[in-house]
């Protein structure tokens, strides 16, 4: 059975959805790369790493996330030029999430709260880019996550569904800079 997943933001201005979820459709991960860490800091929401620098991330497709409020409070950075796009709130610094940057690739990585009740999205499945921990955290579960990201890419491209990427308006341009 799956289940719609509500997210907001600290200050309650901002509200999304993660549709349609369940344990067996989700994606999720611990991402320990330094970009998602330096991310978290920049925003000042340290308490989104676990104690050796991992965020809670669920992988979906952009058709699958709705803004159901605050859509206007949505920002954007890149933590490099040809970096991925990060999303947050402008008006409390909450990570929302990451993508690239085109909706052709139907990716969203929703950054999942410390505190949210999250079972419904199952284990957590993938630990990547964990070398950054020095060895206190194993790498594994990168092959399945790239199986899962290439199964959603491939149903976006067939039935056309990454024209409805939470994070492009219609025009394919992003919805925030």
């Amino acid at each position: 059975m799956t289940k719609d997943l509500e997210f907001s933001c600290s200050c309650g201005k901002t509200h999304w959805v993660l549709k349609g979820i369940s344990a067996k459709t989700a994606a999720r991960a611990k991402c320990y790369c330094k970009d998602c860490q330096a991310f978290v800091r920049h925003l000042g929401k340290p308490d989104y790493l676990d104690t050796h620098g991992g965020t809670d991330l669920n992988q979906a497709s952009g058709d699958k996330v709705e803004f159901t409020k605050g859509r206007e409070n949505v920002g954007a950075l890149k933590l490099s030029p040809k970096g991925i796009t990060r999303w947050h709130t402008t008006c409390c610094n909450t990570p929302i999430a990451n993508t690239t940057g085109s909706p052709r690739t139907a990716f969203a990585s929703l950054v999942i709260p410390p505190k949210m009740d999250s079972r419904v999205l199952g284990p957590i499945k993938a630990h990547i880019f964990a070398r950054t921990t020095n060895g206190a955290v194993k790498e594994n579960g990168l092959w399945w996550l790239g199986r899962k990201f290439l199964g959603r890419f491939v149903r976006a491209q067939l039935n056309g569904s990454w024209r409805r990427h939470a994070f492009f308006n219609d025009d394919l341009s992003p919805i925030a800079e």
